[in-house]
């Protein structure tokens, strides 16, 4: 089985996390406790059980599918991770490109030429 996401008010998740563990229970499959994510505003009480029993996340924290879901530090931090990466791509590319260029210089005599890419920051 896989990951998912179930949302809503928390009677309703509740409700939901019952049918997913019972269905799971009959194909011999079990919820997975410890990895469970629950998200909800800090301060606000859980009634349930079983949700509370899930790691609590803020909602600023929140990751679906790898993308933070809001604004905030989260999204700061994977921007700056994305960013980074492809600047290395991009200077990794770079560098084979330019060695090529360099050698078709010294062959043919051509024009080379540098291209930059930047994120803005603003």
């Amino acid at each position: 089985m896989d990951d998912f996401t179930l949302g809503g008010p928390e009677d309703v998740v509740n409700r939901d996390i019952a049918e997913v563990t019972s269905t799971g229970a009959n194909l011999g499959l079990c919820l997975n406790v410890q990895k469970c994510e629950i998200v909800h505003p800090q301060g606000t009480v859980i009634k349930s059980a079983i949700l509370g029993s899930f790691t609590p996340v803020t909602p600023e924290d929140a990751v679906l599918l790898g993308a933070p879901l809001l604004h905030g530090k989260k999204l700061n931090i994977t921007l700056d991770m994305c960013c980074s990466t492809l600047s290395r791509a991009v200077s990794m590319e770079n560098h084979v490109f330019f060695q090529r260029v360099s050698l078709a210089v010294q062959r043919y005599n051509s024009v080379s030429f540098k291209g930059t890419f930047t994120v803005p920051t603003e």
